[in-house]
């Protein structure tokens, strides 16, 4: 708010967005629909869903299968980890969370990202 103030005050223009981060702004964290507190369990949903269900996994996949499950977990972890960073996480430094909505932004790509869609924690088993 300070710069903000200051900057009209001076006449100098606020930038729009970070330099460093042209593609992505703080309020991006919002779009998708999780409001803050309600992000961080999701996150760890989406972390402890892999090694809870490795084994079961395991048991009815072939290897190959089992290998891309273990890829789209860690894809979807990541992803919400990501999320958490923006949303729960005042502690970091805005450079710090835009750089992870950056991230964001390319893993789960441009159209997703600003329509808001997230991909949900846990995948989807076929038997």
């Amino acid at each position: 708010m300070f710069a903000l103030v200051t900057a009209l005050a001076f006449g100098t223009p606020v930038p729009p967005v970070d330099p460093a981060f042209p593609e992505v702004r703080l309020e991006d964290a919002h779009r998708f629909g999780v409001v803050k507190g309600a992000c961080r369990p999701l996150y760890w949903l989406a972390g402890r869903h892999a090694g809870q269900m490795r084994d079961e996994v395991a048991s009815w996949n072939h290897p190959a299968d089992v290998a891309e499950w273990e890829k789209e977990t860690a894809w979807r972890h990541r992803c919400w980890y990501l999320l958490d960073d923006a949303l729960e996480c005042d502690h970091l430094s805005v450079y710090a969370r835009l750089r992870s909505l950056d991230e964001l932004r390319r893993l789960i790509g441009d159209h997703a990202y600003h329509a808001g869609v997230m991909p949900d924690p846990i995948p989807a088993y076929k038997r």
